[in-house]
Order: C-alpha cells, then sequence, then structure tokens
C-alpha cells in the first residue's frame, strides 16, 4: 500500500508577523484617532457651555434692566381710598379757611384774639386727634373744645403742647368728659369746658 503526502511545504501560506515598525505605526494612528474624537467632543462641549454661560448673561442683563424701567417708570395706579381722602383733606382746608376769614373780616365782631386760638391749635396738632367743634366767646375767656380720638392717652398730651402757646398759657378747664362713641366703637368722644363758660350758663 502507498501512501500519498498532498500537504506539500511549497502549498503552506507563509504568515509574516508584523514589524515593531507597522505595529508604532499602527498605535500612533489609532491614539491620534481616539486623540483627535477626545478633542473634538471636548471642543463641542467648551463650545457649547461657553454659548450657555453667553444666553444667561443675557438674561441677567435683561432682567436687570427691566427692574431698572419698572423704577424708573412705576405704574401708577389710582386708588379710590386716596383720591377720597384727598378730597376730604381739600374740603375740609377749604371750610378752614373760609372761616379764618369770617373770624378775621369782623362778622362775628369783636374776634380780637380768635386767629391766636386757631393757629395756636393747628400748630400743636397730634395725628389721630381730631378737633370737631371749637366755641369761643367773650374774646376767648369762655371756650369748649370738642374732638375724638382713638386713643384716650394722646388728649393729656395734646393739651401739654397746647400750654406751650401763648394765647393757652393759664387757661383751665373747669369740665372734661370722655365717652365712648355710638357710631364708632373704637372712638372716644371728649368735651372740654373751661370755668368761664361753665359759670355763664344759668
Amino acid at each position: 500500500m502507498q501512501q500519498i503526502n498532498l500537504y506539500q511545504p511549497v502549498l503552506k501560506r507563509k504568515s509574516k508577523p508584523l514589524s515593531f515598525g507597522s505595529m508604532v505605526l499602527f498605535t500612533t494612528l489609532f491614539v491620534l484617532l481616539c486623540g483627535g474624537y477626545i478633542g473634538y467632543s471636548k471642543w463641542q462641549y467648551q463650545e457649547r457651555e461657553t454659548k450657555l454661560q453667553a444666553l444667561e448673561q443675557r438674561v441677567e442683563q435683561m432682567r436687570a434692566e427691566n427692574e431698572k424701567l419698572e423704577k424708573a417708570f412705576p405704574v401708577k395706579q389710582k386708588s379710590k381710598l386716596l383720591e377720597k381722602r384727598l378730597e376730604q383733606i381739600r374740603v375740609t382746608q377749604q371750610a378752614k379757611q373760609h372761616a379764618l376769614a369770617l373770624l378775621n373780616s369782623g362778622y362775628f365782631g369783636n374776634t380780637e384774639g380768635f386767629s391766636a386760638y386757631m393757629e395756636g391749635m393747628a400748630r400743636q396738632r397730634i395725628d389721630k386727634l381730631w378737633l370737631s367743634n371749637i366755641a369761643i366767646k367773650r374774646g376767648g375767656e369762655q371756650m369748649q373744645i370738642k374732638g375724638s380720638t382713638y386713643s384716650a392717652d394722646l388728649l393729656p398730651r395734646y393739651l401739654q403742647q397746647l400750654a406751650v402757646e401763648k394765647v393757652f398759657k393759664g387757661r383751665e378747664f373747669a369740665i372734661f368728659s370722655m365717652t365712648r362713641s355710638t357710631q364708632k366703637s373704637r372712638e372716644v368722644e371728649f368735651s372740654l369746658q373751661s370755668a368761664a363758660e361753665q359759670e355763664a350758663k344759668p
């Protein structure tokens, strides 16, 4: 029996191992590609980050500009309560001016010293204390003052301030009354009468 060897060394495909230079070249190319990709990704990230920061700065600038405009040009809204209060002040001021004009004109006869009393009361005005009625007779010998307040302790303070005025120095009020208002529960009404005013009554 004869054997035939079909595996001939000539037919064997020889593979050449990679040379050191080729390996270095491939490695270098791979590193360069990876480095390029990483660099490009980092550049894209930085580009987006820069745009985002610029956009945030622009938003902050616009917000700051809007706040400045709101402060410089506030929206004016009419208050009905404020308008009503201003109208009341205007009417009251006109009434006071009219009353002073009548007193100083001699329409009521001897009014010497009347304006001094009114001016003294006006100078010593106290917030949350209002005078509703003032009666001055016989050149100031007889006097009655009526008013109201939300705080009873303001009245002594007001009388102390009136005592500073020259026309009220030595002035004594013989009758003093203070009652709770029937219309406004928080309001206290008071009345002061001089001794001469009390003696003049029958």
